[in-house]
């Protein structure tokens, strides 16, 4: 992250990283810089969002939001 003009400017991330993977569960990863990112207070930490599509609502939910590097999401839908 850099400080121009007093705003943070945040690099976009790269993707996930997919681990493994079964029939009703995905695990998910991501790099992302913690050592340098927890030196400054929490509010300038990024935080990801996960979220999952109603299909049938055409709606969001989040599932995952967190400071961590890695989430496995669960209660998938085989085939899905």
């Amino acid at each position: 992250m850099e400080a121009s003009k007093g705003k943070l400017t945040i690099p976009k991330p790269n993707p996930p990283v997919v681990g493994e993977v079964t029939h009703h569960s995905i695990q998910l990863s991501w790099n992302v810089e913690t050592t340098e990112q927890r030196k400054r207070p929490q509010e300038q930490w990024l935080k990801i969002s996960i979220e999952e599509e109603d299909p049938k609502l055409h709606t969001y939910g989040t599932i995952y939001s967190g400071y961590g590097r890695q989430h496995v999401v669960e209660s998938l839908e085989p085939r899905t």
